[in-house]
């Protein structure tokens, strides 16, 4: 029996919140107090995640810059990595950023910059709806600001532990501003 509560997700696509009880080898109950919400076999668990109530405890975070020099030809290259996220029950938002800027001697300074926000709503059996916003810069290609937003729906088509399969399908929008200098 477990103590702490977790998130748990079975090959049905179906999502639960509680503790895990061991049932016998192969499966166990998840409850919530002293009622058991459903059953399922230990193979069937495609997910699980100790549930907090802690907003902090839900919130994954990463930040990493980075430094490159090559003497050869005196390049130098900064570089910035950002990711963060949360996850609730039936739904998770992540964003990111990605900068890269790079001098040299005799060419341009050359800058790319990425950057998403992702929001996934989770429906029952597998379905989901999903929103995502991209944002692409790069100064190599002449590309001033690409942005391109989706919305729609998706089926997990195969949900186990050991991998995710399924299919989308929505609308995009794609619009691009670019420089025309040689």
């Amino acid at each position: 029996n477990t103590v702490n509560q977790y998130f748990i997700t079975i090959t049905s696509g179906d999502r639960y919140s509680g503790r895990i009880t061991s049932i016998d080898d192969e499966n166990v109950a998840i409850m919530i107090a002293k009622d058991t919400i459903t059953k399922a076999k230990i193979k069937n668990i495609v997910y699980i995640r100790q549930l907090k109530n802690d907003f902090l405890d839900r919130l994954d975070a990463s930040l990493s810059f980075g430094y490159n020099f090559t003497k050869a030809n005196n390049l130098s290259q900064y570089s910035v990595r950002s990711n963060v996220g949360y996850k609730a029950k039936k739904w998770l938002s992540t964003a990111r950023y990605n900068q890269i800027i790079s001098t040299q001697d005799d060419t341009e300074r050359t800058q790319r910059l990425d950057a998403n926000a992702v929001y996934n709503r989770f429906l029952k059996k597998n379905w989901f709806v999903l929103g995502e916003v991209n944002l692409l810069s790069n100064t190599a290609q002449n590309i001033n600001l690409r942005s391109l937003a989706k919305i729609g729906l998706g089926k997990y088509l195969i949900q186990t532990n050991d991998r995710y399969w399924g299919l989308q399908t929505g609308l995009s929008f794609n619009n691009e501003s670019f420089s025309t200098e040689t």
